[in-house]
């Protein structure tokens, strides 16, 4: 068993202790009277004698150090116009995680631009002409590009939370699959109510489709669309010829499986090509 060495304090130590002890003081109580925010409970300040071995007093005084470092942003805090507080930290994390999440909804969207809308058997537009048709930002179902963070726009402590709970759901690598599973789940469940026993069908050849395939022809053809129906399931237009509409779409999205599939990587190659990245496409043609 490794013998523990008790800590023999100078007069250096004393002096260092009470030195960073004072800075310590001084920060905390600075902060809790600038930002309201009390780190009592992140940093310990002890009486000296309290330390058994140097290893205990190295320790403490690592972590007073870190806590007083200009350069830890985790206790540089800001305040904005409205009295809502954040650390450094917390805003380059901010910042960060939304363009994140910004790339991946945009991935998602520009992956359907291309794609055709289908209305009654007959191809109308591409999904990128109907988004500029509805006006307002591109955004495919259920995916919506989150807008730039500005911090002097959080009126509350409230909304900067709920904001940062929001941002960090997104970070989740399962966050648009776990989304498009519910979409699916949810729609099949409002068939059911609209259609009744006549909905079967469908429904077997909807729950075939993984999640991502189910969004993808959502997107695609008419009738797939929860705003068609109200909360209690009524379709103020449901009938048996849309529902063989949707059965016949849905049948034929999954035939032709492997042929949308080149046709996603012929048009990735055309906007490569176009983009400049000409080996790339040649390769993979």
């Amino acid at each position: 068993m490794q013998r523990v060495v008790p800590i023999r304090l100078t007069k250096a130590d004393r002096a260092e202790f009470a030195k960073l002890t004072t800075s310590a003081r001084r920060k905390a109580n600075r902060i809790r009277k600038n930002y309201g925010i009390d780190l009592s409970s992140d940093v310990s300040l002890p009486k000296i004698e309290t330390f058994r071995t140097r290893k205990q007093y190295n320790q403490w005084k690592e972590q007073v150090q870190s806590f007083t470092n200009r350069a830890n942003l985790d206790y540089q805090f800001v305040k904005n116009p409205f009295g809502t507080v954040a650390s450094k930290k917390e805003l380059n994390e901010m910042k960060r995680k939304t363009k994140i999440a910004q790339e991946r909804a945009r991935k998602l969207i520009s992956g359907q631009i291309d794609k055709p809308w289908i209305f009654k058997g007959e191809v109308r537009s591409t999904q990128g002409q109907r988004m500029q048709m509805m006006g307002g930002p591109a955004e495919a179902a259920g995916v919506t590009v989150p807008p730039d963070f500005d911090f002097n726009k959080m009126r509350t402590q409230r909304q900067f939370t709920e904001r940062k709970e929001a941002i960090d759901k997104r970070m989740d690598v399962d966050y648009y699959d776990r989304k498009m599973e519910r979409m699916q789940l949810n729609f099949m469940d409002i068939l059911s109510l609209s259609f009744g026993p006549d909905a079967d069908e469908l429904l077997i050849l909807l729950n075939e489709l993984t999640p991502k395939e189910f969004w993808e022809i959502y997107q695609m053809f008419e009738g797939f669309d929860f705003a068609l129906y109200d909360s209690d399931g009524q379709d103020v237009d449901a009938n048996l010829g849309q529902l063989h509409r949707m059965e016949n779409y849905t049948e034929a999205f999954k035939a032709t499986r492997e042929q949308r599939a080149e046709l996603d990587s012929m048009i990735k190659n055309i906007k490569d090509f176009n983009n400049g990245n000409v080996d790339r496409s040649l390769e993979n043609f």
